[in-house]
């Protein structure tokens, strides 16, 4: 089970990659007040949050649901800077 979230993981980042610098910025800023780590939830994170394996893979096979939601304070941060 470990593999297969470091394979997801790993395209996620790929995919995180391609995302335009200040919109990454807000993300990683985001994801380090949300979870510690500028990628998002690492696996530890999501067990110690008692995730099961079953809750971990439905969401790693899922976008965001509330994803407007995540990203509507991006225009106010982008024009504080």
């Amino acid at each position: 089970m470990v593999y297969n979230f470091v394979a997801v993981e790993g395209i996620s980042n790929l995919l995180k990659d391609a995302t335009p610098q200040p919109l990454r910025d807000f993300i990683f800023g985001r994801n380090i007040q949300t979870y510690g780590d500028p990628l998002g939830p690492t696996f530890d994170w999501l067990i110690e949050s008692n995730k099961t394996f079953e809750q971990i893979i439905a969401g790693a096979s899922r976008p965001n649901p509330n994803i407007d939601n995540v990203l509507s304070p991006f225009e106010a941060w982008l024009r504080s800077r």
